[in-house]
């Protein structure tokens, strides 16, 4: 999203934190940015207004790192760094060769008072949670079920081994001996092993029920033999 190029305050109800006689470092250096002012944390973006009423609206989609430095060679401040380039600024690159395309920019945000930096950063974070990346945000049902469809085969297109059950015809199924003539090559040799399938089992069954009776009949002789 881009920057926004402000000329006035925000609506008092829009922000979140304000911090006033915040200092502003801009690499690459800026010419609209404001070098000092005050800092707003709204609801939908982050400005920096001059006492002059010029100031930038950075969108928080726009702010990919943002952390509280305490760098003891520097003073206290809030690093945020911008995928895109600031207004009146040359766009920087990370020495990347690959991501040369990629402009980005730094921020530092001094505030007068460094006793806020902690909750001017908190503020922010909520902010920005309020404010996701339209492309960092999981897919939605609707697209989850079409994957799901695609991937087992057994979409509306009717190409997997299932069909849905409103597109079948009534008429087409077999329901009786004489209507297997109407079977297709490859279901009567599903049908044909299914057969075959069942034949075995019938054999073992009888194997067991004899099995069964000879056991039986060798009990009745022993009982005989006791008596």
């Amino acid at each position: 999203m881009p920057v926004l190029l402000l000329s006035s305050a925000p609506a008092p109800e829009r922000v979140r934190y304000a911090a006033r006689g915040a200092r502003i470092a801009c690499a690459p250096p800026s010419a609209r940015a404001p070098a000092a002012g005050t800092l707003y944390v709204c609801d939908h973006q982050l400005a920096l207004l001059d006492d002059a009423g010029r100031g930038l609206a950075l969108p928080y989609q726009a702010i990919v790192v943002h952390a509280v430095s305490r760098d003891a060679a520097d003073a206290p401040h809030l690093y945020c760094q911008l995928d895109c380039c600031l207004p009146g600024s040359e766009p920087a690159s990370d020495g990347d060769d690959d991501n040369d395309d990629e402009p980005f920019s730094e921020l530092r945000i001094y505030p007068g008072d460094p006793g806020s930096l902690d909750a001017i950063f908190d503020a922010l974070c909520e902010c920005a949670a309020l404010n996701p990346d339209p492309e960092d945000q999981p897919a939605s049902d609707d697209d989850d079920d079409d994957d799901d469809d695609d991937d087992d085969g057994n979409g509306s297109d009717g190409d997997g081994p299932f069909q849905q059950a409103d597109s079948l015809d009534p008429s087409e199924l077999i329901t009786s001996p004489e209507q297997l003539d109407r079977l297709t090559p490859r279901g009567k040799e599903v049908l044909a092993h299914l057969e075959a399938v069942l034949e075995a089992s019938d054999a073992r069954f009888a194997d067991a029920d004899e099995d069964c009776d000879k056991g039986r009949e060798g009990e009745q002789r022993d009982r005989g033999n006791l008596v």
